[in-house]
């Protein structure tokens, strides 16, 4: 995703320069500006996912990683106990 964005923003700038090189020159239309503006929150929303579910990720595997740990415990502490 994060290579999306990049590629999504790169497209954004090269539209605003192609903006203001076509006639009349060095005046950017405004259906330019609202495209760049568009390209901006698509990138932003990319990143916002990305970096949300990257944290959910890291949250869930330390969860697991918790609960078999105890798992873990609970078993060896089952093996160590004498049979009567």
């Amino acid at each position: 995703m994060l290579l999306l964005a990049i590629v999504s923003m790169s497209a954004g700038i090269a539209l605003l320069f192609m903006g203001m090189m076509i006639e009349p020159k060095g005046e950017i239309h405004s259906s330019v500006i609202y495209s760049f503006g568009m390209i901006c929150v698509f990138v932003a929303s990319l990143l916002g996912i990305s970096m949300k579910y990257q944290s959910e990720l890291v949250h869930f595997k330390n969860e697991v990683g918790r609960i078999l740990t105890g798992l873990n415990i609970n078993q060896e502490e089952k093996c160590a106990e004498p049979e009567a």
